[in-house]
């Protein structure tokens, strides 16, 4: 017998006797629990099933004798013996929760990065730096996996894990370490290439590097755009051969964790296209529901697009035939060299297979033809008009718009004026929801150099420079997301 009902029983026993209630005292009646409720009509179902309210019909005298007889020839059951059967049903619905309960596996228990420090209320002075190797240097020192009583690392750490609309911007410094060159530096692309070009090209010559990726001149004439393919394959070959960073790998994980609203990146290598969590999409829709969380402001050398209807295309190898053909000691520009001993600029550009198929359906149907368009690389070059700057337009200001709460600067010296314009405009609009407190959002600053006083002054609202290597920044905030 449960203790419940032995308890029932107890009371009952020892329960006065009722005395009469007078006509003026009230009756109070309590409403029974739920729980009460649901055993009470649970006693009440098995001693006596529910009525149906079909009128019964009126037995005649031999049914009744029947029946009567039947009745009383049927063993009626004891009251202990309900009792009991009551509380076998009630340990067999424990026993049946408990069985379930087992089935269902407990959520894992994950550590909560941001728990010790989601009240942590500071904001540093503007521009303040971090100096990350040295804060590494330190931990080493003291053989500690982070230092919390450092509040520009702990603003850091919080700024990042509270973030739910990242917006990251990115240069070539993100992908130095993978062995592909930046532009602006002393080892960089822009120098290679004028000290190669000056040196093995007399007949061409270049100011800068930068010319390299000037529109007018690499359409100037057959030689300059020859070099400037003979460029793109190479660094397409290098590019494919080679593996993503771990800063990329960091901007994948505020993808993972949901944090990122979009990463736009001046880089054209695409490493972004090696992870899971980020997306790249040319051309860039004009539906919102269709734009990728990774946008490339300067193109991209994984494609090429029609001069005439627009289309992108996948590159290929069969687009680089003079790189790929021309014979040691030679020209590149060789292959292409008719009998007339001349090459036209078109020579060295594939045919759009989408405008070569409508011109022969057009020649079939009996029309005027139309002209092939050429292919021609999808990097955004000096000098040119953005095929796609509509589409990244409305992107940035759908962004900026939506309360992006955290700006990262990592990899550029924003030397090009529409990018510094976007930083500018992200930062203006966090810089509105930021708090005495810490909260509302930031913008840091991530780079090997301190950005200069002009970019600052620019920018105007820089929380935080973190002055370091950023594939250390990568690796040290791995365990962040964990």
């Amino acid at each position: 017998m449960s203790v419940e009902i032995q308890q029932k029983i107890v009371m009952k026993q020892n329960s006065p006797s009722k005395s009469p209630i007078s006509k003026t005292t009230k009756k109070v009646t309590k409403t029974p629990s739920p729980k009460k409720n649901v055993k009470k009509s649970l006693i009440k179902y098995l001693a006596s099933p529910p009525k149906t309210e079909t009128k019964a019909k009126t037995p005649s005298k031999s049914e009744s004798k029947a029946h009567n007889e039947h009745q009383s020839s049927k063993t009626a059951i004891p009251k202990k013996k309900l009792i009991q059967n009551l509380i076998q049903l009630d340990q067999e619905i424990i026993n049946s929760t408990q069985d379930n309960s087992k089935n269902i596996s407990p959520k894992k228990k994950t550590k909560n990065q941001l728990s010790p420090i989601k009240d942590f209320s500071y904001r540093p002075p503007s521009n303040t730096v971090f100096d990350l190797q040295e804060y590494l240097d330190d931990l080493q020192a003291r053989q500690i996996d982070e230092d919390l009583h450092d509040s520009d690392y702990k603003f850091l750490k919080k700024q990042i894990l509270q973030s739910k609309k990242a917006v990251v911007v990115t240069g070539a410094g993100i992908s130095v370490a993978s062995g592909i060159p930046d532009f602006r530096s002393q080892e960089g692309i822009f120098k290679q290439i004028k000290e190669k070009t000056n040196s093995e090209n007399n007949d061409i010559s270049m100011g800068t590097g930068k010319d390299m990726f000037d529109f007018n001149f690499i359409y100037s004439s057959p030689k300059a755009l020859s070099l400037f393919n003979d460029m793109i394959f190479d660094l397409h070959k290098k590019i494919k051969n080679t593996q993503n960073t771990a800063f990329h790998g960091f901007i994948d994980n505020l993808a993972k964790k949901k944090k990122l609203k979009r990463c736009y990146t001046q880089n054209i290598d695409g490493f972004e296209t090696h992870l899971d969590n980020l997306v790249i999409k040319h051309p860039i829709s004009l539906k919102k529901k269709e734009w990728p969380n990774v946008i490339q402001l300067h193109g991209s050398i994984n494609h090429l697009h029609c001069i005439k209807c627009r289309k992108i295309f996948d590159i290929e190898d069969k687009h680089f035939e003079g790189q790929i053909n021309k014979k040691e000691g030679s020209d590149s520009l060789d292959y292409f060299i008719g009998e007339d001993n001349t090459v036209q600029i078109s020579d060295l550009l594939p045919d759009c297979p989408e405008c070569a198929e409508a011109e022969s359906v057009r020649i079939v149907a009996g029309k005027r033809p139309q002209g092939v368009g050429k292919l021609r690389s999808n990097i955004i070059l000096y000098n040119e008009e953005h095929p796609e700057s509509e589409g990244i337009g409305r992107v940035v200001e759908s962004d900026i718009l939506t309360n992006s709460d955290l700006l990262i600067i990592c990899g550029t010296t924003l030397k090009i004026p529409g990018v510094k314009r976007i930083v500018k405009e992200f930062s203006k609009s966090i810089e509105s929801k930021k708090q005495e407190t810490g909260e509302g959002g930031a913008i840091i600053w991530l780079g090997n150099e301190i950005p200069s006083q002009s970019i600052v002054d620019y920018v105007e609202y820089i929380d935080l420079v973190v002055l370091g290597d950023c594939q250390k920044f990568a690796k040290m905030t791995e365990k962040w997301f964990e």
